[in-house]
């Protein structure tokens, strides 16, 4: 008996971190086991998922002939798909974006082992270790669980698209990480707000990285069209879903429950739509001017970090943005710094709790918040990491 209770004192010696891990991952699947059947409290899902679906039952995927509702045609396949099916909706629907955390997370890991082989770790053995908990961690960011299980919406999907594509281009394979951006852009047309970093990378001259790359964006998006138009819906019709989309009534507000520098009463001024696009345009036209005068190769820590500021830089001057839009910021930079640096956990520890607040405006009827005040804290946090990141890149500062 001394024997064997010696023994499994051993194994749980020497396994004590991957039985660790195991029951978080375990303790991640419990939570959205438990927040998927729970339907009430998701409009989007009551209001048009399960209406859409519906419509799929009816027609199956000859439906896809008609514009139903405002996503593009490879979400809708999905629905269609699983109109087949004989369980409620909210099955698969959850299931899918749930995979897709956990596909992001995969991938996470991946990309903070290489963060970290760069990096140089004294001890070896500790780089993996320290991925896979950056890769965990996400699992039990609140905007992951909370969208697919509860909300029941997509954006993991496309940002998971997206993380894949980060990973592709720090390995170098710029057409591939070009494609995956493109499949994501298909389910969401927030995908395009990693673009920039693509056209940064091409003006720094990036090895392998082609003009010819970027079109694989616009291939992607005409492939994900055909199903529809195959099924007989007109051409025009299925490929100017995105710019029907952007003319939602709704749309044309400057934020949608978003704590960006609109927080402050322009909201509704559609007016200042046009000017503020151009001038998204104009930062990334002039950190690119910078970047190409002072910095000819980014190391990989850098990389993720100008992507991570790309996407929340479009997130923060954009007009139209709504709560969700910040998701794979939110997911990026709490695995960036568990990654490189802890003491800036701060930062994402803003972010966490602002996307907290305003997911339970939505689910839970949580009204006793101010969106100016949240607007100066998600402000500061996006001005310090503008700040990180210039002398990371041009003061070789570490991340």
């Amino acid at each position: 008996m001394k024997a064997m209770e010696e023994r499994l004192q051993d194994i749980i010696d020497k396994y004590l971190f991957h039985i660790g891990i195991v029951m978080l991952i375990i303790a991640s699947v419990l939570i959205r086991w438990h927040l998927a059947p729970i339907t009430m409290l998701s409009a989007d899902y009551n209001h048009f998922i399960v209406p859409w679906v519906d419509f799929y039952r009816e027609y199956g995927l000859a439906g896809l002939a008609q514009q139903v509702g405002d996503y593009y045609v490879p979400y809708n396949v999905i629905l269609a798909v699983i109109s087949y099916l004989p369980w409620p909706p909210w099955i698969m629907v959850a299931l899918i974006s749930c995979v897709a955390d956990y596909v992001s997370a995969y991938y996470i890991y991946k990309i903070a082992s290489l963060l970290l082989a760069e990096k140089g770790s004294e001890i070896i053995g500790r780089i993996p270790q320290k991925a896979i908990i950056a890769g965990v961690v996400t699992l039990f960011l609140p905007i992951t669980y909370l969208n697919s299980a509860l909300w029941k919406q997509c954006d993991g999907i496309y940002v998971c698209l997206m993380i894949v594509s980060l990973y592709l281009v720090l390995k170098g394979k710029y057409g591939s990480a070009m494609s995956f951006l493109g499949i994501a852009f298909c389910f969401k047309l927030q995908a395009i707000f990693l673009l920039p970093l693509f056209a940064l990378l091409y003006i720094g001259r990036k090895e392998r990285f082609r003009i010819r790359h970027f079109l694989y964006i616009p291939l992607m998006y005409l492939v994900g069209g055909l199903p529809a138009i195959l099924a007989g819906r007109r051409i025009t019709n299925v490929y100017g879903t995105y710019y029907r989309q952007m003319k939602h009534e709704g749309y044309d507000a400057m934020t949608m429950n978003f704590p960006n520098i609109y927080g402050f009463g322009l909201s509704d001024y559609p007016a200042l739509q046009m000017p503020f696009t151009v001038i998204t345009i104009c930062i990334f036209i002039l950190f690119a001017l910078f970047l190409q005068r002072y910095i000819k190769q980014l190391d990989k820590g850098n990389l993720i970090y100008v992507a991570i500021w790309c996407i929340w830089t479009c997130t923060m001057f954009l007009p139209g943005m709504h709560e969700r839009y910040n998701f794979a910021v939110v997911l990026l930079i709490s695995a960036f710094y568990i990654t490189m640096s802890w003491k800036k956990l701060w930062v994402a520890a803003i972010l966490n709790i602002i996307s907290i607040v305003i997911y339970s405006s939505y689910l839970f009827a949580y009204s006793n918040y101010s969106l100016p005040v949240l607007s100066v804290f998600h402000i500061l946090a996006y001005g310090y990491v503008t700040y990180d990141l210039i002398l990371a890149c041009f003061f070789k500062k570490k991340a």
